[in-house]
């Protein structure tokens, strides 16, 4: 089920947010680490301001399958090729 859903985000046409060079940047679809969390993270959602995630253990949670979480750009730590 996480395979299907980050390939369906990384098939999506999506617009990057307009972010300064030299800023880390991610799109949705993909895994991510965060400051602020341990474990690695994917990407839902991008806005100009923040950027949305889940992770897999949500996602196979039956009380936490829709659960997303709102970070800010500097908690982004790194995107996993």
């Amino acid at each position: 089920m996480y395979r299907k859903i980050r390939q369906a985000l990384k098939e999506q046409e999506h617009h990057p947010p307009q972010r300064l060079q030299g800023e880390p940047t991610c799109n949705p679809g993909d895994e991510v680490l965060l400051f602020s969390k341990k474990g690695t993270y994917l990407v839902t959602e991008v806005t100009d301001s923040t950027f949305s995630v889940t992770c897999q253990r949500w996602l196979n949670s039956k009380n936490q399958k829709d659960r997303k979480e709102e970070h800010l750009w500097s908690d982004l730590k790194e995107v996993i090729a």
